[in-house]
């Protein structure tokens, strides 16, 4: 009972041999500095007289040990001699710290299945909205040019250009889906070149101003130097520019501005865009870019367009080398879209490029 070691087997030798000293004292033989102590679950067995079970992890040994202590009553059933056990049980708690991460892994992919199954489902239903509309005004204003022939000039012009509007719309659309299509099956080409960034931005403005001016809207580009050269592919980074651009519009108010800056430095290029409209919640920021979901408007509940320039967008900036993303206003109280990308995205041929996507 004065933890003096008088009896040891071999396997406790091999892991301690310093106890194979008779009258060493247990404290001072099976434990290293700062790992716990055997005393309190030796002075439990001896308090209350009767075994103990307990674990203890030994962050030195890096070992988890089992330790079982039971009394030896002498023939007047007091406590003569303790008989302390301990078993290595590492291996036991590994595997179960190894199944329980399992199962919580399971259980997370399990859930975020379930939620894509819900936000396909969502998405499946506004994509089949969005082409049934167009489809449907191109068949109604079609008949309605057949069965009047005598339909007036003007009404007649004006049926025709609704026809052409909504052609354009479904074509733009089915392009979205078939861009979105290449780009995770890694079939989409990728041509890179030299070009000028604050001139491509400069094009883009000037292509979508029919569409501003409808909204009433005004664009403001800047640039920290008068010509951005990056080494890229241009159609792909023009599409980006044409996704944040007419996203901006969407939701500026009539007679705003949408900010265009550019940023660059020796290694990246940043393009923000910036607007004067509702922003984008904390909570929608990084959904907006993942594949069947998009955020709300905050006057309207219902979703602007199908989710998917912003997730193409995302792709090729993640292709590019870069990262898109959804910053605090700089200037402006709306949304304001950031893409970093490096000035050369690689030197290796188009060739190579194009089997790289397979990572996207």
């Amino acid at each position: 009972l004065d933890g003096s070691i008088r009896n040891i087997n071999n396997a406790a030798k091999e892991m301690y041999p310093n106890a194979d000293e008779k009258g060493r004292h247990i404290y001072n033989v099976i434990r290293q500095e700062n790992e716990p102590s055997v005393e309190d679950p030796i002075q439990r067995c001896l308090a209350h007289f009767q075994p103990i079970c307990t674990e203890q992890h030994l962050q030195g040994q890096n070992r988890t040990v089992q330790i079982h202590i039971y009394p030896i009553l002498n023939s007047k059933h007091k406590i003569r001699q303790l008989l302390y056990m301990e078993h290595d049980i590492t291996n036991e708690r590994l595997m179960e710290l190894e199944v329980r991460l399992q199962h919580q892994k399971l259980q997370d992919n399990y859930r975020r299945l379930r939620e894509l199954d819900e936000a396909k489902t969502q998405w499946l239903n506004s994509v089949s909205h969005e082409l049934r509309t167009p489809l449907t005004s191109i068949r109604s204003f079609s008949e309605l040019l057949l069965t009047y022939d005598d339909t007036e000039p003007t009404t007649r012009k004006e049926f025709l250009e609704i026809i052409v509007k909504e052609s354009e719309r479904l074509s733009r659309l089915i392009n979205d889906m078939l861009d979105l299509a290449r780009i995770e099956s890694g079939s989409m080409p990728w041509h890179p070149k030299m070009c000028d960034l604050v001139e491509m931005a400069k094009e883009t403005c000037t292509t979508l101003s029919s569409i501003a001016d409808k909204q009433d809207v005004y664009f403001d580009v800047k640039a920290n130097q008068e010509q951005v050269r990056i080494n890229t592919d241009p159609d792909r980074l023009q599409q980006v520019l044409v996704n944040l651009i007419s996203n901006a519009i969407k939701f500026s108010p009539e007679g705003r501005p949408i900010l265009i800056n550019i940023d660059a430095d020796e290694e990246e290029v940043r393009i923000a865009v910036e607007d004067d409209g509702p922003g984008i919640p904390p909570e929608d920021r990084q959904k907006i870019f993942e594949r069947f979901s998009q955020g709300t408007h905050s006057l309207s509940e219902k979703p602007h367009g199908t989710g998917l320039g912003l997730t193409i967008s995302h792709h090729i900036i993640k292709f590019m080398g870069g990262q898109i993303s959804v910053r605090d206003p700089s200037v402006l109280k709306g949304a304001r879209l950031m893409a970093a990308i490096p000035r050369a995205i690689s030197d290796v041929p188009t060739t190579e490029l194009e089997g790289q996507t397979q990572s996207l």
